[in-house]
């Protein structure tokens, strides 16, 4: 069995530049406490009274979704047919995850403590050095807490994945039933600290490996309207459900069989694909420049300038990050 291509290497470029996208909106505009920095325009239902931005920028936390998503397509593509050697996939995976991260790590927090004096106590509490060697490892979230960088909360969720896939990979065809049972099993634990990371992502994780099987007969189909139909009607469900799982999994399913359709224009695909590519780089470092440097990144309070602003700060930073990384002969250590 060949891989569909359903998702091609652009498209998957495309599909992180869209998800990064989403995520800097996200931590820009989610939070009630940021809400008087930035103008909002409100919608009045009946005594409840909705800020549009802020809205927008809730939902946009189905930028999780989509890199998960982005993972299970991408391993089950490059697995297709294969028997995995566990010791093997695992060496090589986590070797670049983790590369990653601890050059980003080791980067930023020791900036974060010397020049914006947030120490390691300010940032974990009680048994500091613990939870210290917990966050570099990415393990930290597993107990229910947040590390140096709460968003790096993520890397407990990509290691369960990463850890499980080799199985879930055996299991795809043979015990597909099983892995939904699990997949919802796991939403219904959410309140168990182990458990909590995957508890929405492991459904998309989950489909994402299933698309990259999946005949491509069954999209073709579906038209261009059928799919932006389904994705605004999904995301009017979202706003009234708690089931994200099962939602933000559709809601990337329909992105993706639009992707397939749509042919963007030069220029905007390019904005987008530039992004997917330093994805990873903006994942990690961005959220420590909304809490060192809050009062500038919301200076002008419009939040399309706002937004607008910090793309092309992330952007240009990770420019000089993947400088210095190539400077350093980074690459040379994840191959």
């Amino acid at each position: 069995m060949q891989p569909n291509n359903l998702i091609s290497k652009r498209n998957s470029l495309i599909f992180k530049g869209g998800g990064i996208l989403l995520m800097l909106f996200h931590h820009l505009f989610y939070s009630p406490s940021s809400a008087s920095l930035f103008w909002d325009y409100h919608i009045y239902v009946g005594s409840h009274d909705f800020g549009v931005v802020n809205q927008l920028g809730i939902y946009a936390k189905l930028c999780v979704a989509i890199f998960v998503f982005a993972s299970g397509y991408g391993l089950e593509t490059t697995f297709l047919n294969k028997d995995i050697k566990a010791l093997s996939f695992y060496k090589h995976r986590f070797k670049k995850l983790y590369l990653n991260y601890w050059f980003i790590w080791l980067l930023f927090v020791p900036v974060g403590i010397f020049l914006f004096g947030r120490t390691p106590v300010d940032a974990y509490g009680n048994h500091f050095i613990i939870k210290m060697i917990l966050d570099f490892l990415g393990l930290l979230n597993l107990s229910g807490n947040y590390g140096y960088n709460p968003t790096w909360w993520f890397y407990s969720c990509i290691i369960l994945l990463y850890l499980g896939f080799p199985l879930l990979h055996k299991w795809l065809v043979s015990k597909w039933l099983l892995l939904l049972s699990s997949a919802v099993i796991v939403s219904c634990l959410a309140g168990l600290p182990i458990v909590t990371p995957i508890s929405n992502y492991l459904l998309p994780f989950l489909a994402g490996m299933w698309i990259a099987r999946a005949p491509v007969f069954l999209f073709d189909r579906l038209s261009v309207f059928d799919t932006i139909i389904a994705f605004v009607l999904l995301s009017v469900i979202r706003n009234f459900s708690n089931m994200y799982c099962i939602v933000d999994t559709l809601l990337c399913m329909t992105i993706v069989v639009f992707l397939y359709k749509v042919k963007f224009s030069n220029w905007l695909e390019t904005i987008f694909v530039q992004l997917g590519k330093h994805s990873q780089n903006i994942f990690l470092f961005h959220t420590f420049l909304l809490i060192w440097c809050e009062e500038i990144v919301y200076n002008t309070y419009n939040p399309i300038t706002i937004f607008v602003i910090f793309i092309v700060v992330c952007y240009m930073i990770s420019l000089v990050l993947e400088l210095v990384k190539q400077k350093i002969g980074f690459y040379k250590l994840i191959q």
